[in-house]
């Protein structure tokens, strides 16, 4: 494991700041190494963007009255 890896996993480097650490060592870590690490990396970015993007909150914002036959009727839906 290099630096880079176990820093961020320690939890002292910012997934941005492991990006750009491992681009500056990516000669002296190899290519495979650089390759599995910008894919790991890039996983974990998108991991923390899906969480702080969606709200798991499924039906909660949902209004009552929209499953009922007459509000449908009321607005003309399907005419």
């Amino acid at each position: 494991m290099c630096l880079v890896c176990v820093e961020y996993e320690k939890g002292k480097l910012k997934i941005d700041e492991a990006v750009r650490n491992l681009g500056e060592m990516k000669e002296s870590v190899g290519e495979e190494h650089y390759d599995e690490t910008m894919i790991f990396l890039t996983q974990e970015m998108l991991k923390k963007q899906w969480n702080e993007s969606i709200h798991w909150d499924f039906g909660r914002d949902i209004e009552d009255g929209l499953f009922d036959d007459e509000y449908w009727e009321s607005i003309g839906f399907g005419d």
